[in-house]
């Protein structure tokens, strides 16, 4: 962030501890099928964060799953919860990883 000079520095509050919340307990309510206009929840909220997520609304809208590889379900499965894509075997990684295990990304803490 940038600001002029002279100007007094923007006061920011104080950051919240969020609770961990896993994928499935985020997004194991939407749907498989895609469709453009609006849909009932075809079930209950399954976490607090779903609950949250909602808010008075009890409907989707515009909705579009995405596809993933076979190759990126295969990555996923084999990270465990916490983990990471440095948790990946050698042949799993992205080319760009093998090459250079030490490249840094938005994904990753080292």
């Amino acid at each position: 962030m940038a600001r002029r000079t002279g100007l007094k520095e923007p006061q920011y509050p104080e950051p919240k501890a969020l609770p961990y919340i896993t994928c499935k307990e985020a997004i194991s309510d939407l749907e498989n099928e895609e469709f453009a206009e609006k849909k009932e929840y075809s079930s209950q909220a399954q976490s607090e964060y779903q609950i949250w997520s909602r808010g008075d609304s009890g409907e989707l809208f515009n909705h579009v799953p995405s596809d993933i590889s076979l190759l990126n379900q295969r990555r996923a499965s084999v990270v465990k919860q916490g983990g990471s894509e440095l948790d990946l075997p050698n042949w799993l990684k992205l080319k760009s990883r093998r090459i250079n295990p030490k490249l840094k990304n938005i994904s990753s803490q080292n």
